[in-house]
């Protein structure tokens, strides 16, 4: 199966250190995640474009769980401990990025690690802790825009999401994306 890397770059660190990587499909999320792939076809024709985009984010955040309840997710790529503690610091904040206060001296303590601990983990990583957040922070703010029917206004996306100033946010977004968030939201909207 492919998925584009940057579906899974919010929800996976470096997703394409799995790349090739057979996983077992049998049982917990995995399970799920197979099962729903063989029904999706079925139904596929009587569902909504709505639907289809609420059912392809499922199944896109399902094959994040099962890549992550895999053991060797844990050791791929760096020593277990540092990835352990990495993958401790990802859960949290996939959890709290919509927190404006969230920084690295939150995440730390409340991982239970310390600050230059934190930042030396990202080292290893493509980016830096806040870089990292601000692009969870930026692509759920994209799904956003891009969801049917949603009756929010970008500021309240923008404040949803945990940024704090719309014009910072604005021009973060379009240096970051190409488009201005009202751009991009007309541009999703179109057939």
């Amino acid at each position: 199966m492919k998925v584009e890397a940057s579906a899974l770059g919010g929800r996976i660190r470096a997703p394409d250190r799995f790349c090739g990587m057979q996983f077992n499909a049998h049982g917990g999320i995995s399970g799920l995640f197979v099962d729903m792939l063989h029904h999706i076809p079925q139904r596929f024709e009587a569902m909504s474009e709505e639907a289809r985009e609420a059912v392809g984010l499922q199944l896109v955040d399902l094959l994040a769980l099962s890549i992550h309840s895999d053991d060797r997710t844990l050791t791929s790529g760096t020593s277990s401990v540092r990835a352990a503690h990495l993958s401790r610091v990802e859960h949290f904040v996939r959890a709290n990025f919509h927190r404006r206060e969230l920084d690295p001296d939150l995440a730390a303590r409340c991982c239970g690690i310390s600050v230059r601990y934190l930042h030396e983990l990202f080292r290893d990583t493509e980016r830096t802790f806040g870089q990292w957040v601000r692009d969870l922070r930026i692509e759920a703010v994209k799904a956003d825009l891009r969801a049917k029917g949603t009756k929010l206004s970008i500021a309240e996306i923008c404040f949803r999401r945990g940024f704090g100033d719309v014009a910072h946010f604005s021009r973060l977004f379009k240096q970051q994306v190409g488009y201005s968030p009202g751009e991009y939201r007309r541009q999703s909207v179109l057939p």
